[in-house]
């Protein structure tokens, strides 16, 4: 396994990452998400990752049908007014986030996919991060657009649906479904399948079931500070229970609203947790020093190696969760630095 041998952490956060995120966070109190509620988390994370990068391909955008499998193209605009993270912290005050909650609601019948750069070469299925209940195609267009940018692979960004509407299996089916149709309809090159965060874990076990239901063949999977295991019990839960963007009390809230059903036997709900890692694609993983997941990608890691699995970890020692989204920054510079890397594995 090719491990990162740096620290598992600094000893403070990258100095931008402080002073641009962190301590604005604080001073706005803008944190824990979840004490606006479902639809006003879902907005102040839209506006909280409002940025843009070049991309010269076409983007075109489809609405899948997660019953049939069957994908018809859509003429959607921007589904959410981006006014930037300076506006949003602007945007954080109650008279705002209880008009607009009623906006957020997250049921619906259709996974809204959005495909960047042409349809020759490999493919990539990616899957956002927002803890199984925020976030969208849109609040990872950035990092979308950067993959197809740099690597000059079909980026395909599902909008899996989210819970408490659709709770467990739901997201991690449409992301399977997603793989299916993009499989059938970009096939020709390598096909790798992606995500940060809880789109990391909805990835890991779409490549889980692609391995049992004989499914699309995955070349790789890449794994951004991804969810892997229940428990919340590593160390790095306690050391950065708050103050570090993601937050202890935002997890459990998020496993609430995403269990709301209880769990599925049948659809594994994290990789740990599952009886064998055998067979799964190569995989890059990437953690983060100051991240609450941080252990638990570790331990994923170690779990594939074991597993006889390759294994490319990257850790980056100053970063926090969500880091790989910050591009818009250029003095972030482990955001490029990793988008590069995954796109040097095509």
């Amino acid at each position: 396994m090719a491990t990162d041998q740096r620290p598992r952490r600094a000893d403070t956060p990258d100095a931008t990452i402080r002073t641009e995120v962190l301590d604005r966070l604080a001073e706005e109190d803008a944190l824990p998400i979840r004490q606006y509620g479902v639809g006003g988390a879902r907005y102040v994370y839209e506006q909280l990752s409002a940025a843009s990068v070049a991309f010269d391909g076409a983007v075109r955008n489809y609405r899948l049908n997660p019953e049939s499998g069957v994908a018809t193209e859509a003429d959607d605009g921007a589904t959410f007014p981006a006014i930037g993270r300076v506006g949003a912290l602007h945007a954080l005050a109650p008279a705002t986030w209880r008009l607009r909650r009623r906006l957020f609601s997250g049921r619906r019948d259709s996974v809204p996919v959005r495909v960047y750069g042409s349809d020759d070469g490999p493919t990539v299925v990616y899957l956002h991060g927002g803890g199984f209940v925020i976030g969208s195609v849109e609040s990872h267009d950035v990092l979308c657009r950067a993959l197809a940018a740099e690597s000059g692979a079909t980026v395909v960004s599902v909008g899996y649906r989210l819970a408490p509407e659709h709770p467990h299996p739901t997201p991690t089916l449409d992301g399977y479904t997603a793989l299916e149709w993009a499989a059938d309809r970009f096939g020709g090159g390598e096909l790798v399948v992606g995500g940060d965060s809880a789109g990391g874990a909805i990835a890991s076990v779409v490549s889980l079931l692609a391995r049992d239901r004989e499914g699309p063949t995955i070349d790789q999977q890449w794994l951004l500070y991804p969810v892997t295991e229940p428990g919340m019990d590593r160390p790095s839960y306690e050391e950065f229970a708050e103050g570090y963007l993601l937050e202890r009390t935002d997890i459990e809230w998020f496993d609430t609203q995403r269990f709301a059903d209880g769990r599925d036997p049948d659809v594994p709900a994290y990789a740990l947790a599952t009886d064998s890692l055998a067979g799964l694609p190569k995989t890059t993983l990437v953690t983060a020093g100051f991240d609450p997941l941080r252990d638990e990608g570790f331990a994923l890691a170690d779990a594939l190696e074991d597993a006889g699995v390759a294994v490319d970890h990257r850790n980056y020692p100053a970063m926090i969760h969500g880091f790989a989204t910050l591009l818009d920054d250029p003095s972030v510079g482990a955001a490029w630095e990793t988008v590069r890397h995954l796109a040097g594995k095509l």
